[in-house]
């Protein structure tokens, strides 16, 4: 008996296009129950809208609508001598920094709000807004503070602000990596000027994509060949002020996105919808611990005091190891020494005993002739 392929269809094929239809009829009943669900969800009112969109509100620069630490300490922790080796205290005499320390115990450190006073009123908005402040105001400012403050824009925050107003929680950063530390070369007065008074210089800590040299200077080398600097920084220190760059331009830009994402989403499942794709991913999980968690803080805390210990106890061995070396190396040389010592008293009583067999026999009187006997 012959058959043809025309007639004859084996079983998985049958069972392939039957599975065909019906995730076919599948796909399309979810499509028009989907078509059918945003149709209904359609011209929702105001009062029906408003639970799903969270409002803005001071602490919540995401629009996330969630609780959030407070901010956590500063690592840097405040150290007046520290201060006098490296920070702007350094430059002041010591008479006046023993007078600046009697008026900081009677009064307190300078106040926030008293910086930004300072700051606006000896600094153009312009120059203001591209993080030009006056490298001596910078100076007489960061002698006064025991705190950091952070300049972005025409706006000066204080690190726990700073937290307040955007999302480092959020983003599992701190201000210092987005901001950038500034720091104060002193320059000696021009050779042949008037005045003689030094001269200050900012600029980011750690910059050495520019050699930090007056303009007169940069103008030489890049003009001349064999060109000498004429006025070489006297002394280079630091500030606690930070300014927003194009890190601080980066991290904004981040914070719009996410934050329009979330509006959003928001508004996504307002209309029946569910986070999912890119929103999901956007809103992450509730129960992920922010770097900044008070728990995740301890941890850290502690496991930076266990690695400092073991440092300490690795220096500790260095050390005991290098003093027994030391010990070993005297107690060798004391006992080559002593052989050598030795060995020369020998040698020398040798030389002695030699000398004494090869010395010449006393000379005998010769007789006289002329001598009648």
């Amino acid at each position: 008996m012959f058959h043809t392929s025309d007639t004859v269809m084996s079983d998985d094929e049958t069972t392939t296009e039957t599975t065909t239809e019906t995730t076919t009829v599948a796909a399309t009943a979810v499509t028009s129950t989907a078509v059918s669900s945003a149709v209904a969800r359609r011209g929702l009112s105001s009062n029906e809208l408003a639970p799903y969109l969270v409002p803005l509100r001071a602490g919540d620069p995401l629009g996330l609508g969630r609780e959030r630490p407070p901010a956590p300490p500063d690592p840097d922790k405040y150290d007046r001598e520290h201060e006098n080796k490296e920070f702007a205290r350094s430059t002041l005499a010591d008479d006046d920094r023993k007078a600046l320390d009697a008026d900081i115990d009677a009064n307190g450190y300078m106040h926030i709000d008293d910086v930004r006073k300072i700051i606006l009123e000896n600094t153009s908005k312009g120059s203001l807004e591209a993080g030009g402040i006056d490298p001596e105001v910078m100076t007489l400012i960061d002698a006064r503070i025991n705190y950091k403050i952070f300049v972005a824009g025409d706006n000066i925050y204080a690190r726990e602000t700073l937290y307040d107003t955007f999302p480092f929680h959020e983003f599992n950063v701190q201000p210092e990596a987005i901001f950038v530390q500034q720091e104060i070369g002193i320059f000696p007065a021009r050779k042949h000027a008037i005045a003689t008074d030094l001269e200050y210089v900012a600029r980011d800590v750690g910059d050495e994509s520019v050699e930090f040299l007056m303009i007169e200077d940069l103008v030489g080398l890049a003009t001349r060949k064999e060109y000498v600097t004429q006025r070489a920084p006297l002394r280079v220190v630091k500030t606690k002020i930070y300014i927003g760059k194009e890190r601080w331009d980066d991290f904004s830009l981040m914070q719009r996105f996410f934050r329009g994402a979330a509006r959003v989403a928001n508004a996504h499942v307002a209309y029946g919808g569910s986070p999912s794709g890119i929103f999901a991913q956007l809103a992450g999980s509730p129960s992920q611990q922010l770097i900044t968690d008070a728990a995740t803080v301890d941890a850290d805390r502690v496991a930076r005091e266990a690695s400092l210990l073991r440092r300490e106890e690795e220096l500790n061995r260095r050390e005991a190891e290098q003093r027994a070396r030391e010990a070993e190396q005297r107690e060798h040389a004391a006992t080559v020494q002593a052989q050598l010592s030795a060995d020369l008293a020998r040698i020398e009583a040798m030389l002695s005993a030699s000398s004494a067999r090869l010395e010449p026999a006393p000379a005998q009187p010769e007789c006289d002739d002329s001598v009648p006997l």
